[in-house]
């Protein structure tokens, strides 16, 4: 009678289980439970120097020193959201040179790329940004946007020159299948090409629910004066 009873009670049990069960109600991690991680959500950032030693700080705090020798320098965990991004000069002459800030919006699970050259001025240096925006329909083809520091640019798309622009900006669709190069120029300027894409089409494809912005800024050419 006893082994009927606890039989019945441990069918009811199960019954009363299948019906409510804690895992439908709970905010478990069973990933947690049975020791698999989650990818964390950080984002990352990549800066070169053109020129000299230069000290990147993350809202305010240095995240390290980068020279042309063992650039580029690569900061691998960045909280997402906004931070402001500031790049001195370092060493003897340090007071003489500007500093390049921005603020950036990182995106989760993309990289903020950076190459400068920090001259005296804002109009003496020289380098580019390239920062991902979300898409505003993820069914669209990724855009690529282009900000220079002069009006009246030309650039050019894998040697394929583009027609002059007029003002400072420029969008066009980006195709992700390939590498891409991008020179800008304007007399007077000296200027600037570089690769704009990740190498493998592992990281390319991973671009996809993003748009491409490049801050392009653009060193004035010294004017020579001559002496008599």
């Amino acid at each position: 009678m006893k082994r009927i009873l606890t039989i019945t009670l441990i069918f009811v049990a199960l019954v009363l289980l299948a019906v409510w069960s804690p895992w439908l109600r709970w905010n478990i991690d069973l990933g947690a439970l049975i020791g698999v991680t989650k990818p964390e959500s950080i984002a990352g950032l990549q800066v070169s120097s053109l020129a000299g030693e230069l000290e990147i700080f993350l809202d305010g705090h240095s995240e390290g020193k980068v020279t042309p020798e063992n650039s580029p320098y690569f900061v691998y965990r960045v909280e997402p959201g906004e931070h402001l991004l500031t790049i001195k000069r370092t060493g003897e002459f340090a007071d003489t040179y500007s500093d390049f800030s921005k603020l950036i919006d990182f995106i989760t699970g993309s990289t903020v790329v950076v190459a400068y050259n920090l001259g005296p001025d804002e109009q003496f240096s020289e380098g580019h940004i390239i920062y991902a925006t979300k898409k505003g329909v993820e069914s669209s083809n990724s855009k690529l946007n282009i900000n220079v520091s002069t009006e009246n640019f030309n650039f050019s798309i894998d040697g394929v020159p583009a027609e002059r622009i007029t003002g400072q900006n420029v969008s066009t669709n980006l195709d992700l299948n390939s590498q891409h190069r991008l020179k800008i120029s304007k007399t007077g300027y000296e200027p600037l090409e570089f690769t704009i894409l990740p190498e493998t089409q592992e990281d390319r494809d991973k671009i996809k629910f993003f748009d491409l912005n490049i801050d392009v800024q653009l060193m004035l050419q010294p004017v020579e004066v001559n002496t008599i």
